[in-house]
C-alpha cells in the first residue's frame, strides 16, 4: 500500500476525491505531524485487519498520536481513515478518536492509564530482567525473545 502522506497528497490533487483536501493542504505539517500521520495511517491499517482487541488498541493508539499533532492538522488523520478503510467509515470512526465526551461514556473504548516509575524502580526492573536471563543462561534454558524467530 502507498505511503499515507503520498496518498493524502494524491487525494488533494484529485478534484473528484471525497477528501476534504485542497492542493497545498499538506503544507501545514511539521516533521512531528508527518511522523504522527504515518503512524496513524499504520493504526488505521491495523484497525481494518484486526479482531476487536486489535481494533481497540488501534483506536487507543490513534488517540495518543493525535495529542502529538497540531490541532489544526487533526482533520488529516480523519481523512486517513479512507486510506485503510472506506470513505463512509470516516463518519463512524472519527468520533471514537476525537470526542472526549464519547470516550468517557462508551465502555467499549478503553481508558488510557499512565504508569510512572521512578529511576530506582526502572533500575530494579532492569536488574531483575537481567538476573532472570543470566540465571536461565547458567541453567542452560532457552530464552524466548519476541524479536527472534523461533
Amino acid at each position: 500500500m502507498a505511503n499515507p502522506i503520498q496518498w493524502l497528497r494524491q487525494c488533494s490533487r484529485d478534484p473528484q476525491s471525497p477528501a476534504r483536501l485542497t492542493k497545498g493542504t499538506l503544507g501545514i505539517l511539521t516533521g512531528q505531524d508527518t511522523r504522527a500521520l504515518l503512524a496513524i495511517g499504520a493504526c488505521w491499517e491495523l484497525y481494518s485487519n484486526s479482531d476487536a482487541d486489535g481494533q481497540r488498541a488501534a483506536i487507543a493508539a490513534i488517540r495518543v498520536l493525535l495529542s502529538g499533532m497540531q490541532a489544526k492538522c487533526h482533520f488529516l488523520a480523519r481523512e486517513l481513515i479512507a486510506f485503510a478503510l472506506d470513505w463512509q467509515d470516516r463518519d463512524r470512526l472519527w468520533p471514537l478518536v476525537s470526542q472526549t465526551e464519547e470516550r468517557e461514556t462508551d465502555p467499549a473504548i478503553p481508558a488510557l492509564h499512565t504508569v510512572t516509575l521512578t529511576r530506582a524502580q526502572l533500575r530494579e526492573n532492569a536488574d531483575a530482567a537481567w538476573n532472570a536471563g543470566y540465571q536461565a543462561h547458567r541453567e542452560g534454558r532457552q530464552q524466548h525473545s519476541p524479536y527472534r524467530a523461533e
